[in-house]
C-alpha cells in the first residue's frame, strides 16, 4: 500500500480540541447514545443483510462520492441506505409475489428479476455521455427508497462510530496521534465495505471453527455483522498495528474500556482486516498479539 497516500490525514475533522471540542460529560453522553442505537440495529438485524453492502455496487457509490467531492461520510452513510433499501425492495417483492393468486409464481418473480436493473447495466448508463435523466423522475426514485426504509435512513454510519471513539481515545490517551489515526482509518474503512462480505465470511469460519456450521450459528452471527460499533473499534486497532504497533495491545485495551467489547472480540476482526489488507498488497499477514 503506498504509505504516503494512506498517510495523508484530512484537514478536518479536528479531535480533542480545547476551545471548540465536546466536553467530557457531553461526549460520554453522546456515547451512549451512539451505544443504544447500534444496539436496536443489532436487534432489528437480519441474517441475509449487509450482502448488498460489498464489491462492485460499493465502488460505484464510493467512485461518484468522490466525483462529487462529498464528505467521507456520505459514502459510508449511502453504501448502507442502498444495502437496507435493496434487501427490503427484494423482501416486499417476494412477500408479493408468495401472497398473489397466481398459479405461474416462479414466472412472476423471474420477470420481476428481469426488470431490476443489474449494477452493470446502470454503471453503462451512467458512463454514456449526455444521458440525462428527468428532475421529476429522480425525485420519485428518492421518495420510493425514502418510502420503502419507512424514511428511516438517519442512523450513523461506521465512520461517525469511529470519530466518536477518538475522540474519546484523545482524552483518555493524552499524546496519541488521533488525527493520523483517523486519516489511516478512511483507508482501511474503505477497503472492508468494498470487501464486506469476505471480511466476514473470514471472521465466520474464525470465530464459528466448522466446516458445516449449524442454522442457529448463522443467525447469532448476523449480530457481529450488524454491530457497526465493534467495527470501528476493530478498525481503530488496525489502524494503530499499521501506523505505531508497540501502541497496539494498550490502546486495544482502552477500547475494551470504553465499549465494553471483549478484547479478543476486537482483535479478531482486526486481525480479519490486516489479512485483507495484506492480501491486497500479496505480503504475508501479520497478527495482531491479544492483551494478557
Amino acid at each position: 500500500m503506498d504509505r504516503i497516500r494512506i498517510f495523508g490525514t484530512p484537514m478536518e475533522p479536528i479531535f480533542n480540541h480545547k476551545d471548540v471540542g465536546m466536553s467530557p460529560d457531553l461526549l460520554q453522553e453522546w456515547l451512549v447514545t451512539l451505544l443504544n442505537c447500534n444496539l436496536e440495529q443489532i436487534q432489528s438485524s437480519h441474517v441475509d443483510q449487509g450482502i448488498f453492502r460489498a464489491g462492485c455496487p460499493t465502488e460505484i457509490i464510493f467512485l461518484t462520492c468522490e466525483k462529487l467531492k462529498t464528505a467521507p461520510d456520505a459514502k459510508y452513510a449511502a453504501a448502507e441506505i442502498f444495502d437496507s433499501f435493496m434487501f427490503k425492495h427484494i423482501e416486499d417483492l417476494r412477500k408479493h409475489v408468495q401472497k398473489s393468486a397466481s398459479h405461474q409464481k416462479k414466472k412472476d418473480w423471474e420477470a420481476i428479476m428481469g426488470r431490476v436493473v443489474s449494477v452493470a447495466r446502470a454503471k453503462k448508463y451512467l458512463l454514456e455521455l449526455g444521458h440525462r435523466y428527468a428532475s421529476e423522475s429522480i425525485l420519485q426514485s428518492e421518495i420510493r427508497i425514502l418510502k420503502t426504509l419507512d424514511f428511516n435512513v438517519s442512523p450513523a454510519s461506521t465512520l461517525v462510530y469511529v470519530e466518536t471513539i477518538l475522540e474519546v481515545l484523545g482524552h483518555n490517551c493524552p499524546g496519541i496521534e488521533v488525527k493520523m489515526y483517523h486519516g489511516v482509518a478512511l483507508r482501511v474503512l474503505d477497503l472492508v465495505y468494498l470487501k464486506y462480505n469476505q471480511v466476514y465470511s473470514v471472521l465466520f469460519q474464525v470465530t464459528v471453527r466448522k466446516e458445516k456450521p449449524s442454522d442457529k450459528e448463522k443467525q447469532a452471527f448476523k449480530n457481529v455483522r450488524s454491530d457497526k460499533l465493534l467495527l470501528a473499534v476493530s478498525v481503530i486497532a488496525c489502524v494503530v498495528h499499521i501506523a505505531e504497533q508497540h501502541n497496539t495491545v494498550k490502546i486495544v485495551e482502552q477500547l475494551s474500556q470504553i465499549t465494553q467489547i471483549p478484547s479478543d472480540d476486537i482483535v479478531d476482526l482486526a486481525s480479519v482486516i490486516i489479512q485483507q489488507l495484506n492480501s491486497e498488497e500479496d505480503n504475508s499477514s501479520s497478527a495482531i498479539s491479544k492483551p494478557t
